[in-house]
């Protein structure tokens, strides 16, 4: 599928630069309407990418107690990212019970390098807190003293 353009990227961010508090996805997609943020070809591949999100959305699905009363059996597939000969990240999927040594290794391998980069942004965005607040803001946020980041 075709990378969403810079220049959607371009008429996005002069739509939304201004926005100076929270605002919900829905009036993110509100405020992109009312400019014509969304051309033919971005909304075409938009089109893909939402199918792709309901088949992930379908996919976990199967793997739910649930879907063993409705499809008499439950499905388990696991998420895989890797790296294509192009040098793309690829998710790819494979059922659980299909899985042999090597598969449980390269998943456990790929799960903990997320664990280790979302530990990374935990310690970067408490750095910025504390530059902008000052230390108190640690009493604010879930750690103990013996722990955090």
């Amino acid at each position: 599928m075709k990378r969403l353009s810079n220049q959607l990227f371009q008429r996005f961010a002069e739509v939304v630069r201004g926005v100076d508090g929270w605002m919900s996805i829905d009036e993110f997609l509100s405020l992109c309407d009312q400019h014509g943020v969304f051309d033919e070809e971005a909304q075409a591949a938009m089109v893909a990418q939402y199918k792709k999100a309901e088949i992930r959305k379908m996919l976990r699905r199967m793997g739910r107690q649930r879907a063993a009363e409705e499809l008499g059996e439950k499905i388990e597939w696991i998420n895989l990212i890797i790296q294509t000969p192009e040098g793309r990240n690829q998710q790819v999927y494979k059922q659980l019970r299909l899985f042999d040594e090597g598969d449980f290794v390269q998943v456990i391998r790929e799960r903990m390098s997320r664990v280790r980069y979302w530990q990374a942004e935990v310690e970067r965005l408490v750095q910025l807190a504390e530059a902008k607040f000052g230390p108190r803001i640690r009493d604010l946020l879930p750690f103990s003293d013996t722990e955090g980041p």
